[in-house]
């Protein structure tokens, strides 16, 4: 399995857990793959995962890379990795195609991206030689495409990402020449899974029957949406929900942690724990600074591009206004957040002041939200 950012949400000793052979805490029976996470110290390869693997079938060596978006570890929190660095993948791949094909004998290259890789496909479909890859399977982007690339090649590169939740399955078909051993025609698509998968898998309801409790928790019902709720207005009340409960001038979210996939909601429909947790799946925690006026503005900038603040911030003109009060550049104001923000060096949380770092789940608070808002109206209101 290849690596990718949400690996890394519980942090590295999370994964490492799945190979210290502990039966107790859950063991992987599969290889982990990332052929770019690095020590940030000495840019050699972390030991708790495979930059590779060879598999044969039949008389054909296969080498799979697995690796993920260098851009990626902006994506995590950034406690999480900050020994680490994830090196550039098109270099990764020349890389490793190289040591597969010469000191693994492999026949066939795939690479296993957890990145969408257009950018690059140029350069990757132009690889010859000892540095080709056969096979492309992306990620992350939780698209559904398929194709061939070919540029500067005899036989196109396949290459496909299958959306996301296991709508699709992937499938690449390669023809080979039984005596050369090499690739000689391909094909690439994306198949429906409700087209294919008619049965249940009594392995997975096993898995699932483990879980009961938490699955019956997350179906059960708080209330009945009062209006019809997306994402832009979630975001707002998430940043409100943050900003009262930690006593703050304003609160602020990123547009990246209210999940589009949970929206629209609309009014009279029931609101699940499970909605809420679609709506906010990460294990983020809440955190309050205080920072100068001068500061906040530069945050303030990014409202309705990539951030969401608190129902009390307004902006007329090219001001901005906290419960209807100008902010002023040499002025204080306490900020609440979550702690992936704060903890991102190009915004100025970590340089406040009366720093506050909570164990408060976001997403535990939007349920007592929910509740509350319930209990007030008879239904539940993200803009009341």
């Amino acid at each position: 399995m290849t690596l990718g950012n949400h690996e890394f949400d519980w942090g590295v000793d999370q994964i490492k857990v799945f190979f210290d052979e502990n039966e107790e805490n859950g063991e992987a029976s599969f290889p982990f793959l990332s052929a770019n996470v690095c020590y940030k110290h000495n840019y050699e390869l972390v030991e708790w995962a495979n930059p590779y693997a060879v598999i044969d079938r039949g008389n054909l060596k296969i080498g799979i890379i697995g690796l993920l978006g260098s851009d990626q570890i902006n994506d995590i929190l950034a406690s999480h990795v900050k020994d680490y660095v994830f090196t550039d993948e098109f270099s990764t791949i020349k890389k490793y195609a190289k040591i597969l094909r010469n000191e693994e004998n492999c026949d066939i290259v795939i690479v296993a991206a957890h990145l969408d890789t257009a950018e690059i496909n140029y350069k990757l479909s132009s690889l010859t030689g000892d540095e080709k890859i056969d096979v492309l399977i992306n990620g992350h982007t939780h698209q559904q495409y398929y194709g061939e690339l070919n540029y500067n090649r005899q036989v196109p590169l396949p290459y496909v990402q299958s959306g996301s939740n296991g709508q699709y399955i992937g499938k690449i078909t390669l023809e080979i020449d039984k005596e050369t051993r090499e690739v000689i025609d391909v094909s690439s698509e994306n198949i429906k899974a409700s087209s294919v998968c008619f049965q249940e898998n009594q392995a997975i309801n096993d898995l699932m029957s483990k879980y009961q409790s938490y699955i019956d928790e997350a179906k059960s019902i708080l209330g009945v949406a009062g209006e019809n709720i997306y994402k832009n207005i979630a975001g707002i009340w998430m940043a409100t929900v943050i900003q009262e409960k930690m006593g703050t001038d304003l609160g602020v979210v990123n547009s990246g942690g209210v999940r589009s996939s949970a929206f629209p909601i609309y009014a009279n429909d029931n609101v699940s724990y499970g909605d809420i947790f679609e709506i906010m799946p990460f294990e983020n925690t809440i955190c309050r600074t205080t920072i100068l006026g001068r500061e906040l503005l530069k945050i303030l900038n990014y409202m309705n591009n990539g951030l969401y603040f608190s129902n009390n911030v307004t902006k007329s003109g090219q001001s901005y206004y906290i419960n209807g009060v100008r902010v002023e550049s040499d002025k204080r104001y306490r900020v609440g957040t979550i702690d992936y923000l704060f903890e991102k060096t190009y915004y100025p949380f970590m340089d406040g002041e009366e720093i506050t770092k909570t164990s408060i789940l976001l997403r535990e608070i939007m349920v007592d939200s929910v509740n509350e808002k319930i209990a007030l109206y008879g239904k539940f209101y993200v803009t009341k």
